[in-house]
């Protein structure tokens, strides 16, 4: 089995969805061509070129996913019929992969789009930003003024009362935040404009939106969930916490991964360590 020196990428599936963790201990498996599962033909592949990433920057997209490299270059693997996996040039601080775009922000502060745009989600406005979090049809952004902004469909609509937010995790439908006071929000776009999901207040500093719940990680490293009984137990202390469509992957402080599908714990994450995990939540 020929392998080359790369980080590895374990890439699973549940619930129909992909769960990539990152080893930057262990060798890249060249024989799965980094290839997520794909109806289309315009797939790339990785083609055994090594290379070095920085691991917490992966993000998992609908049948895509990217990484900001040691140079801070973007690379990106999957599917590319939208032009979501072929990146734009540059030095990347940040990117966010969904489910047919990818967003990033670049080292001046620039929010920069590339992929589908057919409701506008690849069209970001002319600002500074810290973050960005690409979603199904649209893309929300914090400022470097801690501002919430979105750009693409309506279900980028803000909530009202919105203000200096320090987290953000955008699902293919629903936006959650966690303000600078440590607060939990999360909404979407109802009937009648926006609906509120979350608001619950706490010294939270981490949030995962999956399509129907969410989840957090407060400053204890403890998670919590909304819409669906999928946190693990108090004295389990996380580092990251992911939400995909229908289950729930973490790494707790050690690097081991666990991944939670309803009352299913542990669900054949590899028993290794990891330096990152991402999930997608587009089924």
């Amino acid at each position: 089995m020929k392998r080359s020196p790369l980080p590895l990428f374990a890439i699973l599936l549940f619930s129909g969805c992909t769960v990539v963790f990152v080893d930057d201990t262990a060798s890249f498996d060249t024989d799965t061509n980094g290839k997520l599962d794909s109806d289309e033909d315009e797939d790339k592949d990785t083609g055994g070129v090594s290379w070095v990433i920085q691991p917490d920057t992966l993000t998992v997209g609908g049948k895509h996913y990217c990484v900001i490299e040691a140079n801070q270059s973007v690379s990106c693997f999957g599917n590319n019929a939208f032009g979501q996996s072929a990146p734009s040039s540059g030095a990347f601080t940040q990117i966010s992969a969904g489910m047919n775009h990818t967003c990033g922000v670049d080292t001046n502060g620039a929010a920069i789009c590339w992929g589908s745009n057919e409701y506008g989600q690849t069209a970001p406005p002319n600002d500074n930003f810290l973050l960005v979090a690409a979603g199904g049809k649209h893309s929300c952004g914090i400022t470097t003024s801690n501002t919430l902004t979105c750009w693409g469909s309506e279900d980028g609509n803000v909530a009202d009362g919105v203000v200096e937010v320090a987290h953000l995790s955008v699902g293919e439908r629903q936006n959650c935040v966690i303000t600078k006071d440590g607060d939990w929000r999360c909404w979407e776009r109802g009937s009648n404009g926006v609906e509120e999901l979350v608001k619950k207040e706490g010294d939270f500093i981490k949030v995962a939106a999956g399509p129907d719940f969410s989840c957090v990680m407060d400053s204890a490293g403890h998670s919590y969930c909304d819409g669906i009984n999928y946190s693990f137990a108090e004295t389990d202390v996380l580092s990251d916490i992911r939400a995909g469509n229908g289950f729930l992957c973490v790494l707790d402080l050690q690097g081991q991964a666990y991944c939670r599908e309803g009352t299913a714990i542990g669900m054949d994450a590899p028993q290794t360590t990891f330096a990152a995990i991402d999930v997608s939540d587009y089924g």
